[in-house]
């Protein structure tokens, strides 16, 4: 991936690349090791690699046929023993006008408090406030084809990380659902604790450039 070619084609703004080249310059991380929550969601070139992913999921999903699209990260650990016939019962008490529906996001909750126990059922899906703030993470989640429409015009160009700019587009606009900490249907793990990720940078890392 290369910046200039990014902003050229529109799916990242020059504003975007001028910070996201500044961080690269200067070894500015994206995490606060003390608080996730407060890090800056400049992008990264792993983070646009992401971006684009999620962005043709969003496209697919509008040129088939289908009325919603589940869409999963790689970095999943582990989903829930039925998993399938929640996910039918979460769809069927979204409303018509939904666009996205959170599975599982990151939270501050200790992983045993986060998917839903075996033989448990979820009460959600929950709708989101538009003054609650976004959710971190977009590694398990339900979109509807309104959705998607939605995300491809207002997320592009990208002006910061995917799951953040996606995540106040869907708040701000009044449908935006989500299963609470201790009903998710799926785990990936906070990226401060699996390390695993091309998305964020870490100081000690930056450190090293």
């Amino acid at each position: 991936l290369d910046w200039r070619r990014l902003v050229a084609e529109r799916l990242i703004s020059p504003e975007a690349a001028f910070e996201g080249q500044r961080a690269e310059r200067e070894g500015l991380a994206t995490m606060h090791e003390e608080r996730p929550e407060d890090g800056p969601c400049h992008l990264t070139l792993g983070g646009c690699g992401c971006a684009l992913s999620h962005l043709k999921a969003w496209r697919r999903l509008l040129d088939s046929s289908s009325r919603w699209a589940l869409i999963l990260e790689d970095d999943l650990v582990s989903i829930s023993q039925d998993f399938d016939s929640e996910l039918g019962v979460v769809l069927g008490r979204l409303p018509q006008d939904w666009l996205i529906c959170y599975l599982g996001f990151h939270s501050p909750q200790g992983p045993e408090q986060r998917q839903l126990p075996p033989g448990a059922h979820a009460e959600g899906p929950y709708k989101m406030s538009e003054e609650g703030g976004w959710l971190a993470g977009l590694w398990c989640y339900v979109l509807s084809r309104a959705g998607a429409k939605l995300l491809l015009e207002q997320c592009t160009p990208l002006t910061c990380q995917v799951d953040c700019q996606a995540g106040i587009v869907a708040v701000e606009a009044g449908a935006c659902y989500c299963l609470w900490p201790g009903e998710f249907l799926a785990y990936s793990k906070p990226t401060e604790v699996s390390r695993d990720t091309d998305i964020q940078t870490f100081p000690e890392e930056m450190m090293k450039k």
